[in-house]
């Protein structure tokens, strides 16, 4: 007989939410989400990229990349890839970030 995959077999994907002020908001975790910023002063536009969360099998990490809005894990600079365990979280331009399974 063939087996058939189910909804309860098959591995759900991670979640993050997104935590700023009193606004909040979540995604699911495909393969990777940049950690992207756009801030505007007058007429000036800085625009860059501060890192990327990935999802890895079972393992979802948070990889710094150099920026002007840094990643910031337990009031630290990150400067290595992370391994996050579900609860985690990071900040990054004021906005906290948690990897909420």
């Amino acid at each position: 007989a063939a087996s058939v995959a189910t909804a309860s077999t098959a591995q759900e994907k991670p979640k993050i939410t997104f935590n700023y002020g009193d606004r909040s908001s979540e995604r699911v975790l495909e393969d990777e989400l940049a950690l992207r910023y756009r801030i505007t002063v007058g007429p000036l536009r800085l625009e860059g990229t501060s890192g990327r969360i990935v999802r890895r099998e079972n393992e979802v990490w948070v990889e710094p990349a150099d920026g002007r809005a840094p990643v910031m894990y337990h009031g630290q600079q990150a400067t290595k890839p992370l391994l996050l365990a579900r609860g985690d979280s990071f900040e990054l331009a004021g906005m906290t970030i948690t990897y909420s399974g």
